[in-house]
C-alpha cells in the first residue's frame, strides 16, 4: 500500500516537472511564440469568419425548411380538397353525356357536318368541356395587354394639313409628315407590347434590363398610376438608332399644333404625350 502511494506521488512529481520544463520552453522562446501567434492570428480570424458565416447558412437553412413544411401542410390540404371536388363532381356539369347526345341528334340532319364538328372518342378517353365552348383560353392575355388604339396617333388628313401655318410646315408634305406618325406608332407599339408582357414575359423574351427601365420611367412621370402614353427621344433613338434632329423636333411642333401629342417637360426630361380619343 505504500509502495503505490509512492508510485503516485512519484508520477505527480514527474508530471509537474514536465509541465514546469514545458512551461520554461515557452518562457525561453517567447519571441518566437510572439511571432508564431502573429502569424496563425490573419488564419484563425479567418476561421472565425467561415464559421460565423456558416451559422448565418444553417439559420437560413432552418428558416427555408420552415417554410418547405408549411408549404407541404398547404398542398396536402388543396390536395383533400381536389380529390374530395373530384369524388363528388356533379353529373350536371358532366359535358361528355350531352356532347353524344348532340352527335346523335346532329348525325341524322347532316352526317358530313357531324363528322367534321366532332370527333368520335374511344370509350376510355375523357372530354374536355372547355373545347365545345365559346371561350376564349387565352384570357390573361386578353384582359392585360395594352388596346393598340390607346396609344395610336391618327394620320393627318389633307385638309388638317392645309390648316397649319406655313411657317411651321416648310417644305414638309401630308405625305413627310405621316411617314413620320408611322415611325412614333411603331415606336409606341415596340414600347408598349414589351410592357404588356410583364416581368415574367420580359425575361423569356431576354428583355428584362429594358422592361424594367421603361417600368421605372413610367412610375417617375405618372407617380399616381395613371395610365397614359408617351415617348420620350431616348425611346426614339432606341428604335431608330438616329436622334430627334432640328428638323424631328419641327414634326413634332406640328403634331402638337394639330392636337396629336402633347409635350411636357419634368426637370430636363421632354416626354411627348400621346392625345387620343
Amino acid at each position: 500500500m505504500a509502495e503505490n502511494n509512492l508510485e503516485n506521488v512519484l508520477w505527480s512529481k514527474l508530471k509537474r516537472i514536465n509541465n514546469l520544463t514545458t512551461a520554461t520552453n515557452f518562457i525561453k522562446h517567447k519571441s518566437e511564440l510572439d511571432i508564431v501567434r502573429s502569424e496563425l492570428k490573419p488564419t484563425v480570424d479567418s476561421i472565425k469568419i467561415q464559421i460565423s458565416c456558416l451559422k448565418q447558412k444553417f439559420d437560413y437553412m432552418k428558416e427555408q425548411n420552415q417554410g418547405i413544411e408549411n408549404l407541404i401542410q398547404l398542398l396536402n390540404t388543396y390536395d383533400e380538397k381536389v380529390s374530395h371536388m373530384l369524388e363528388n363532381f356533379p353529373p350536371s356539369l358532366n359535358m361528355t353525356t350531352k356532347v353524344y347526345e348532340k352527335i346523335e341528334q346532329n348525325k341524322n340532319a347532316n352526317s358530313v357536318l357531324v363528322e367534321q364538328k366532332f370527333t368520335p372518342a374511344k370509350p376510355d378517353t375523357v372530354i374536355d368541356p372547355t373545347e365545345f365552348l365559346p371561350f376564349q383560353k387565352d384570357c390573361k392575355k386578353t384582359l392585360f395587354k395594352d388596346n393598340e388604339d390607346s396609344y395610336h396617333i391618327e394620320l393627318l388628313n389633307t385638309i388638317e394639313f392645309s390648316k397649319i401655318p406655313k411657317y411651321m410646315i416648310g417644305r414638309h408634305t401630308v405625305t413627310h409628315i405621316n411617314n413620320f406618325i408611322t415611325v412614333i406608332n411603331q415606336i409606341l407599339k415596340s414600347k408598349y407590347s414589351l410592357l404588356s408582357l410583364g416581368k415574367v414575359g420580359a425575361r423569356k423574351k431576354g428583355e428584362l434590363d429594358l422592361y424594367l427601365y421603361l417600368k421605372k420611367k413610367e412610375t417617375d412621370v405618372y407617380p399616381n398610376k395613371e395610365r397614359k402614353y408617351f415617348f420620350t427621344g431616348d425611346d426614339y433613338y432606341r428604335e431608330t438608332k438616329t436622334k430627334l434632329d432640328k428638323m424631328k423636333l419641327n414634326n413634332l411642333t406640328i403634331l402638337r399644333h394639330c392636337k396629336r401629342i402633347k409635350e411636357i417637360r419634368i426637370g430636363k426630361v421632354v416626354i411627348y404625350e400621346v392625345i387620343t380619343n
